[in-house]
């Protein structure tokens, strides 16, 4: 309390050039709110969704990517079948860092050389790189479904053989070859 009645005891003149002060302060220097400054690895656009916002420097792409993030998002929700948990609202989304080409993205993301994307948990963050292969299929909705899998254990450490099988089951050439096999199965009981 002292402190706020020493502030009192200064002129009108002094009370605005502080309120100047701060607003100028305020203006100058935003606080971020996130543990790390954001940084946008030198990707000049971003594209906004519900659950995604997108680092990238080709609307095309990144518009197909948001697209599709948002379908893996509400089918891996749908797979987790836990009514109300809902990661990625309006105040806290995921970040994607969509680059054009591998060497950018190994070199930004720091991930290992075989890798074709990289989740961080610590807050949300996917990067991933245009000419991946499988990049819509698999690496996708491999790594969201990392991402979310730690969001919906509080980010506990994970095994990683239930991280890794849980990701796996969430791309489409496993859910193929998993329905191809079911309706196969069924195929061969009938007869």
């Amino acid at each position: 309390m002292k402190a706020l009645d020493g502030i009192f005891l200064f002129s009108n003149k002094k009370k605005i050039i502080l309120i100047i002060i701060a607003i100028v302060l305020f203006v100058c220097f935003p606080e971020v709110n996130s543990d790390e400054k954001i940084n946008n690895y030198g990707l000049p656009q971003i594209l906004k969704r519900m659950h995604f916002v997108i680092y990238h420097d080709d609307r095309r792409a990144a518009n197909n990517i948001s697209w599709k993030a948002e379908y893996y998002y509400k089918r891996i929700i749908r797979h987790f079948n836990v009514p109300g948990f809902r990661p990625w609202t309006d105040n806290k989304k995921c970040t994607i860092y969509l680059f054009k080409v591998r060497d950018d993205f190994i070199k930004n993301a720091k991930a290992p050389l075989w890798s074709a994307g990289l989740a961080r948990y610590n807050s949300p963050r996917l990067y991933i790189y245009e000419d991946s292969p499988n990049l819509i299929e698999g690496t996708l909705p491999h790594e969201l479904t990392h991402l979310i899998f730690a969001e919906f254990m509080d980010r506990q450490k994970i095994p990683s053989w239930l991280n890794e099988g849980m990701a796996q089951y969430e791309e489409e050439k496993w859910d193929k070859g998993y329905s191809y096999c079911q309706k196969k199965d069924h195929q061969d009981n009938r007869r």
